[in-house]
């Protein structure tokens, strides 16, 4: 029951079904979320006041797989107590209409983890990830933005993005990533071999508010 040794557990959802959620679902560490194709997971309402799932404080040694997320708030709104063996896998999910993709809440709550996020595909989610982890790793996935206003991606930790493509769907005022000076003078930025589009002319990569990165 220790977090090194916590035993897995799989939940398979259905591809055939659309689960529409009124409440997020409870996440807990040792609980893989997977489903037998791509499952499709929507908020019930179109306001998207919903999250999807909520594992806040719980979450250590766990994988998502294959599930696509349509229409909420927040989709994963996960931290780690800071627990320090913490690994947490994002492999080949959809994230459409979303207000926010991925958050990871605060430094205090969720430095001593890892994340990986590979083969996943971000459409007209305004922010993809709230990163105050102490390794996040962005791999293969596709962004489309139109966030006109804001940053896609905030960083206030250490954040690896590789291999990815980045769309914009236009605004003058929208960036891809706004690069914070965490308190612990711990942010880091690496970016490598990623293609970041001129489409509707194109956004700022980065606004770097840090002093080393």
């Amino acid at each position: 029951g220790s977090a090194y040794y916590t035993n897995r557990i799989k939940v398979i959802f259905d591809e055939k079904v659309v689960y529409k959620l009124d409440k997020p679902i409870i996440w807990h560490r040792g609980i893989d979320l997977d489903s037998n194709g791509v499952a499709r997971l929507e908020a019930s309402t179109i306001n998207k006041t919903i999250n999807a799932i909520d594992g806040q404080g719980k979450m250590w040694k766990s994988k998502i797989a294959n599930l696509t997320f349509v229409g909420f708030n927040k989709v994963l709104n996960l931290s780690s107590a800071d627990i320090d063996i913490a690994i947490i896998d994002i492999i080949n999910c959809g994230f459409h209409f979303n207000k926010t993709a991925i958050d990871t809440i605060s430094f205090l709550e969720s430095r001593s983890c890892v994340y990986n996020i590979d083969r996943c595909y971000f459409y007209k989610t305004d922010r993809v990830i709230n990163n105050y982890v102490d390794r996040m790793n962005l791999t293969r996935s596709w962004i489309y933005s139109n966030n006109v206003n804001d940053c896609v991606i905030l960083n206030d930790n250490n954040l690896a993005i590789k291999d990815c493509v980045f769309v914009p769907g236009g605004g003058n005022n929208g960036r891809w990533i706004d690069n914070m000076a965490n308190n612990n003078g711990q942010q880091h930025l690496m970016i490598e071999n990623c293609r970041f589009g001129a489409e509707n002319g194109g956004i700022t990569i980065i606004h770097n508010y840090a002093d080393n990165t």
